[in-house]
């Protein structure tokens, strides 16, 4: 309601009655432009979106199982989280005795298994010093033949129970029962020998870098959701309810505002904070598979004679030229799939809501080195920039005048490092920021990284409450998709496990449970997966 004043001839202003305004409809987004990030749940649940990403993660799934293929089991339990917190010498070390348990302890599991099956030989058992690989399959299939025998041995108790006067007695379960309990057990028995043996043997680089990168994604999203409750921050000494005493030193918070980075040089690395676990994933899990994985580890026991030095440099240069063959392919098909998604972003925030994706793909396929060179070229000229400090700062390797020449030209060395400090800063800040400026504007990539890290410097306190705020509202989104599949498999796996029942099949072959159970355990919220017992679906 808004009131007006009017003039008369003699220019005594009078009151005007009130005039009433109705609101019917305000536009929150330009009147506060961050909710403008709140549409991106709607982008992203693009029917073709979903599609693109889908085929990448599948080629690039697919390319990784093939590098473990060629490769075989080079990691053992928890190597990325001992790489990060040891000394490469101490790593080293730490690896030469995890491969010496490895064959010690499938050689135990060999005398195990030769004690039951007069399959396994010698020959076999000496693959545990040569290629865990092999030795795996042996156990396996030493242990799938001592499963067949141990189920004939049930089923032959079962009928000798049946022909007995007394086949079951009131309260104890029938011979069919009996067997069916024991093909269970025997079944939970055969995947839990299979899965140590695979564990002994070890785990493919791809795969161990796969669940690495999955875990510290969810650690983030554990601290993200953390960061929005803004728990308080305890020191050392403070103990919280229920806490006997004062918490340990280890036990204590040192990051800010709940999870979210660490004032603790020491912890900038742990994955109990949002930062560590971008660093992480970023620079850890990478770092490892380039540097510290098994081959780059290899050293034959003539490492130090002329051969035996040849050796270990074409068997690394062999993985190294593997590696870099799958990160190229990896970089293409996440070039392609960036500008296709991209693409259809753009078109549909600028009205275009079905976009063929024929024109799409064109667009793609015509730009993908641009995408290509995009998140590539800045990493290069910091890497450029950064050998040529370096390559100055070999004067000070020069006897005794060397050290004066350094002091005196550190000058123009600390100016060099403020350049290298910006192109960082930019890139930490602008990164995420390239391709939706190359699917834009159609520009090369020095035009998109100019454009982004332009915007690092001009808007760096708007830039960190966009991505702060993307972040957590990405975490409450990712929960919220969570709780929503996490109700389509109960519904599903309950509705179809009750018509799976009804039709008679209530049990799996060797399970002892319900046979929609033996075919799709169900997943627990927040989960991805829930091993499936494979022997349990066998048949008799």
């Amino acid at each position: 309601m808004t009131q007006t004043r009017l003039t008369e001839p003699g220019g005594i202003q009078q009151p005007a009655l009130p005039r009433h305004v109705t609101v019917t409809g305000v536009q929150w987004p330009n009147l506060f432009e961050f909710m403008h990030v709140f549409r991106g749940f709607r982008l992203a649940i693009n029917p073709a979106k979903i599609f693109v990403a889908l085929m990448a993660i599948v080629l690039l799934y697919g390319a990784g199982r093939l590098f473990d293929a060629l490769w075989g089991p080079q990691v053992y339990p928890g190597e990325i989280e001992t790489y990060q917190t040891m000394t490469p010498e101490e790593f080293a070390r730490l690896r030469e005795t995890r491969l010496t348990q490895r064959r010690e302890n499938l050689k135990t599991l060999f005398q195990q298994a030769s004690a039951w099956d007069p399959v396994v030989t010698p020959e076999q058992s000496a693959a545990a010093d040569d290629d865990p690989r092999a030795a795996y399959r042996y156990l396996k299939e030493s242990y799938e033949r001592r499963f067949h025998t141990q189920l004939e041995t049930a089923h032959t108790a079962r009928l000798e129970a049946e022909k007995s006067p007394i086949s079951a007695l009131a309260g104890m379960p029938s011979p069919a029962e009996s067997e069916q309990l024991e093909r269970a057990r025997l079944a939970t028995e055969m995947m839990g020998k299979i899965r140590r043996a695979r564990s002994t043997a070890g785990r493919g680089i791809f795969d161990t870098f796969l669940a690495y990168e999955l875990r510290q994604f969810d650690l983030m999203v554990d601290n993200t959701l953390s960061f929005v409750r803004v728990s308080p921050v305890r020191t050392e000494g403070d103990s919280a309810p229920g806490d006997f005493g004062a918490r340990p030193a280890e036990a204590d918070s040192a990051s800010v505002s709940g999870s979210l980075f660490s004032k603790d040089p020491v912890r900038l690395w742990r994955s109990d904070t949002v930062a560590g676990c971008l660093a992480n994933m970023i620079v850890t899990a990478p770092k490892w598979l380039f540097t510290a994985t098994g081959p780059m580890e290899y050293r034959p026991a003539n490492a130090d004679t002329w051969g035996g030095w040849v050796k270990m440099m074409g068997y690394r240069a062999l993985y190294l030229a593997s590696l870099i063959a799958l990160s190229l392919f990896a970089l293409v098909v996440i070039a392609f799939t960036g500008a296709a998604i991209s693409r259809l972003s753009a078109l549909e925030l600028a009205g275009v809501e079905r976009a063929p994706l024929a024109a799409v793909f064109r667009f793609a396929a015509r730009q993908l080195g641009t995408f290509i060179k995009a998140p590539v070229a800045p990493f290069l000229i910091l890497l450029a920039l950064g050998m040529a400090l370096a390559a100055a700062g070999m004067i000070g390797a020069i006897p005794y005048v060397g050290e004066i020449l350094l002091g005196a030209a550190f000058f123009l060395f600390l100016a060099a490092g403020f350049v290298l400090m910006l192109l960082l800063l930019g890139i930490l800040g602008g990164f995420n920021l390239l391709y939706p400026t190359l699917a834009v504007e159609g520009s090369d990539a020095f035009d998109a990284m100019s454009r982004s890290f332009a915007y690092v410097y001009a808007r760096p306190w708007r830039l960190l409450f966009y991505t702060t705020l993307s972040l957590i509202y990405g975490a409450i989104t990712l929960l919220f998709v969570s709780f929503a599949i996490y109700l389509l498999m109960v519904l599903t796996h309950s509705f179809a496990g009750w018509g799976t029942s009804l039709l008679g099949y209530r049990y799996g072959a060797y399970a002892g449970v319900t046979k929609h159970d033996t075919l799709w355990p169900i997943s627990a919220f927040m989960k991805r997966v829930t091993p499936i017992n494979w022997w349990a679906m066998s048949c008799p």
